[in-house]
Formats: C-alpha cells, structure tokens, sequence
C-alpha cells in the first residue's frame, strides 16, 4: 500500500481491509454524513484499530468513550485513513480538529476549548495579513464552522486572556492585527 493513498470505509468493514494497514502510520477520522465524530492519530493503524476498536471493550487508554458508545449501539459510520509520517502526524491532527471541530475530540477542540478558537483566529489573521474587526471574525468563524460554533463562544475566545504570539490585539478597537504589522 501506498503511504498517501487516502482509504474511505464503512466501519463494518475495517476487519477486512485492515491488515493492509501493518505498520502504517497516520490520521482516522470517524464520521457520518456531514459529520466528524472522532478525529485520531496512530503510529500503527492496524495495531490501533486490532487492539481498540474492532475488540470488544477496546483499551482504554486508545478509546474515546463516546465514539464506543456509538460503536457499541451498532451506529453507521465510516472511517478515513490518512497515511502519512509518524512526523506530520501531530501537527495535522491538530489542524483537521481544528477544522473539523470533532464532537469526541476535547484536545485542540474549538467546540470546548476557547484556546483553540484564539490559535485559529490568530492563524486566520497572520496568513491574510490584514486587520480584522472582532465582528468581521465572529462572522467568519461562524460561517467556517458552519455556525457548529456559536458566536457568542467566539466572542468570548476574542475578549478572553490572550497570548501575544497568536496576533496583535486591540481590546478597546475591536480589532486584530497580524504580528508582523506591530
């Protein structure tokens, strides 16, 4: 198998396809249509899914209880393998949970954790390189998580403590700045 081949499979078939995936590291990605449940990095995918999800009870440490409970209630899902480098793994995880905003993922999760909003809004403002009102954010973020996040969670990510090394930031303005425009 090809590292950068990207495999789509409904859940109750992963038994018989997974053994092509011995050795493979990268990103799965449970969802349902329109949906991501669970977003997950693995330096073995086979390994991961042998000893986790197609075992009855999984391991613990390698198990997020909801999506258990999903699989446990016979749910239709579908799982995306992304191979990729053991190197890429981490940072590209945080960037699909960034985007994705998986209901089971609490890690880098804009849906529970207001510090993810922050590094998105400052990620968002340094690649435009423009100012940004805290309004137009709210807006955007809104349409970008296809209003999933509400606007006054990111509202509360924009006037909440913030780090320096996301963006420059004017509370009493409203306004953002990218770093290099200090």
């Amino acid at each position: 198998m090809k590292k950068t081949k990207c495999i789509e499979v409904k859940f109750e078939n992963v038994s018989n396809m997974i053994d092509e995936l011995r050795g493979v590291s990268g990103l799965y990605i449970f969802h349902t249509l329109k949906h991501v449940w669970y977003v997950g990095k693995a330096i073995d995918l086979q390994n991961r899914f042998a000893t986790a999800y197609l075992k009855k009870g999984g391991t613990p440490a390698h198990i997020n209880d909801g999506l258990k409970e999903r699989i446990n209630a016979g749910c239709a899902m579908n799982v995306i393998f992304l191979p990729m480098s053991v190197e890429l793994i981490e940072q590209k995880e945080v960037e699909v949970i960034g985007r994705a905003s998986p209901t089971f993922n609490d890690l880098h999760n804009p849906r529970g954790k207001v510090n993810a909003i922050q590094v998105l809004i400052g990620n968002i403002v340094n690649k435009s390189n423009k100012v940004w009102s805290y309004d137009e954010m709210i807006i955007h973020l809104w349409w970008y998580y296809n209003g999933q996040i509400s606007s006054n969670k990111i509202e509360k990510a924009l006037t909440s403590k913030w780090r320096e090394s996301y963006c420059s930031r004017n509370g009493k303005k409203r306004i953002l700045k990218p770093k290099k425009m200090f």
